[in-house]
């Protein structure tokens, strides 16, 4: 993954999940909710000789209830949907940001279960000189 685009998204997303979001794995006994997020893999797309890359970007939130999960969902939307002019990478210029995917889901359907939300959005970046 492309670490300024990492350090970023991290950057930028922690604050509504209370500086609970991971890249890749979240510990194992982290406190709900919470979430983690990383590059899907097998999706990037290169243009050479624009210098353009297309990445997406998976974020995935965990929470033992609904409401709190759909707030979160929400302001993340909110944050990252179209927000091209607040990304700042040291090696890419972010020309867009697009929602490109969500879905919400029951883990598990015990009365203690975890539902879990996931965003995709796809980074439409162009390699700075």
């Amino acid at each position: 993954m492309i670490t300024s685009l990492r350090n970023a998204v991290f950057t930028k997303t922690k604050g509504i999940f209370s500086e609970r979001l991971y890249f890749a794995q979240a510990p194992e006994e982290t406190q709900y909710p919470y979430g983690v997020f990383s590059e899907l893999p097998g999706f990037v797309d290169r243009d050479s000789v624009s210098r353009y890359e297309f990445v997406i970007i998976q974020i995935n939130g965990y929470s033992k209830q609904l409401e709190p999960l759909e707030t979160i969902e929400a302001q993340l939307k909110a944050l990252l949907d179209r927000s091209q002019a607040s990304f700042n990478l040291t090696d890419y210029y972010v020309i867009d940001v697009d929602w490109i995917f969500s879905r919400t889901a029951i883990l598990d359907t015990r009365p203690e279960g975890t539902f879990q939300f996931t965003h995709q959005y796809r980074f439409h970046l162009q390699l700075k000189d």
